[in-house]
């Protein structure tokens, strides 16, 4: 007996109707990618872009393609129309291509080929019809700045970062004195060598000068003048002429003449020498004793320069500057450089007594004191008359420390003569008085009572106490 199977005889029935449709679609499931555009990405030549085209690995959709495209200049939008070749889409904006544009273009994963496959990833392709922007740079010259020519014919070879305009060096390079030269050039421009078609003079100095008129290929000029020298033989010792105070202009006096004096302890020194110096003449120019740290800032193509010192000098402190057989010697003791010193204390029990009794205090005496609310100490200190005492540092730095005697502080100040009592003994001009109001109170034990001020005490010139100051007094 035959058995009829109705499901398997319709299936068969559709296979010629819808079968060439089905596998001609399962044969198409590979998502499209783009094969190629134009422009690339990186520098185009404006004058040669009229539009952008891309083309992809399958027919596209035209309509969801054509909404994924977006083209941005210098992150604005531009508009324009579309048409399409094969699988090449074709955008033409309604601007022209700009001679300095950045430009982006970007294709959005939406777009889809024919069998409704997306892009797998948003594309992305920036190019610029601005030229190369990046300025020329000297990269090299032989022989080294400040050289000494061992031949009066040596050539000078000068290396760029990149190809320059062979015009605009010609017009940017000076040789001074000024000598015939012949110009080689390296294959691209990169290199040129100046070889003299006359002798150097002898015992001469030679600058030569490029200037900013240099260009590259893409008249991009040269950032900065350049300037290079270089001496012939027997271009004479160097001297130091001079040594002289920066701002006052004052002279210093080499030491057949005496000592100089009056320097201060961030003194800042110009020199001058006859000539240019050469880098190994800049390291040996001076030596100074005892030694200290300092710096040479170099000016005037390096035939001067600013002598400036890493710490300030000693106050009090001789010092020899020496430069070949020269020498001269300076006493650090300018006004404005007296360091601080405590010259004495004195005490006064109570300031409120018609007769107040004021007694200085020695080390190992007594201090006398008595409970009072009016208590006074006297700091009389020796500074710098252009200066003033940091009232701050001085409560930084004092401290009394006893173990029967209570100290209250009230107030500090230094003292003028709007205040009273005057202080005993007077102070004259030399001596600045910070007056400490205090409140005492007294154990009735005995005992010692320490006073110290730490070195850390200034004036408004950044002047110290050279040491910290201490005084031990007994309270009986």
């Amino acid at each position: 007996m035959k058995i009829q199977l109705p499901g398997i005889s319709f299936l068969l029935l559709l296979i010629p109707w819808t079968g060439c449709h089905l596998f001609d679609h399962l044969g198409h499931m590979d998502p499209p990618v783009i094969l190629s555009s134009s422009p690339g990405r990186g520098y185009a030549e404006p004058d040669s872009v009229s539009d952008i085209s891309i083309t992809f690995s399958a027919d596209m959709e035209k309509i969801s393609t054509q909404r994924a495209f977006s083209l941005t200049r210098d992150n604005d939008p531009l508009e324009g129309q579309f048409h399409w070749e094969g699988n090449t889409m074709i955008f033409t904006p309604y601007e022209d291509f700009l001679a300095a544009g950045d430009y982006l273009i970007t294709v959005k994963s939406e777009g889809e080929d024919i069998w409704g496959n997306s892009l797998l990833n948003d594309w992305y392709l920036d190019f610029t019809t601005r030229r190369e922007q990046n300025p020329p740079e000297i990269t090299a010259v032989t022989p080294a700045d400040f050289s000494v020519f061992s031949t009066l014919r040596e050539t000078v070879h000068i290396s760029f970062s990149e190809p320059v305009d062979r015009l605009s060096f010609y017009q940017a390079c000076r040789v001074s004195p000024a000598l015939l030269m012949q110009y080689i050039w390296n294959d691209d421009d990169s290199q040129v060598t100046l070889s003299p078609l006359e002798d150097y003079r002898e015992n001469c100095e030679y600058s030569i000068t490029i200037s900013t008129a240099l260009m590259d290929k893409e008249n991009n000029s040269l950032s900065r003048d350049r300037e290079f020298l270089f001496y012939t033989n027997g271009k004479g010792d160097m001297e130091l002429l001079s040594l002289e105070v920066d701002g006052s202009g004052t002279a210093l006096l080499w030491e057949d003449s005496g000592i100089n004096l009056g320097l201060e302890k961030d003194t800042i020194l110009i020199g001058t020498c006859n000539r240019t110096l050469t880098p190994d003449e800049q390291e040996q120019v001076l030596e100074i004793k005892p030694a200290v740290d300092f710096h040479l800032e170099w000016q005037d193509a390096y035939s001067r320069f600013r002598l400036s010192f890493a710490e300030p000098l000693e106050y009090g402190g001789y010092y020899e500057i020496t430069s070949d057989d020269k020498k001269l010697v300076i006493l650090v003791d300018g006004p404005k450089s007296s360091p601080l010193s405590v010259e004495r204390v004195v005490f006064c029990p109570d300031s409120t007594l018609p007769d107040p009794a004021f007694h200085t205090l020695v080390l190992n005496g007594l201090l006398n004191a008595s409970d009072s609310l009016h208590g006074i100490l006297d700091f009389y200190i020796e500074k710098s008359s252009l200066s003033e005492i940091d009232l701050t540092s001085f409560l930084d730095a004092l401290s009394i420390s006893s173990s029967v005697v209570d100290w209250d502080f009230q107030s500090v100040s230094i003292w003028d003569e709007t205040d009273t009592p005057v202080p005993f003994p007077n102070p004259g001009e030399d001596l600045s008085v910070l007056r400490v109001r205090t409140g005492v109170s007294w154990s009735g034990l005995g005992g010692t009572v320490q006073i110290k001020i730490d070195s850390a005490l200034k004036d408004t010139l950044e002047n110290h106490l050279e040491e910290s100051w201490s005084l031990t007094v007994s309270q009986l």
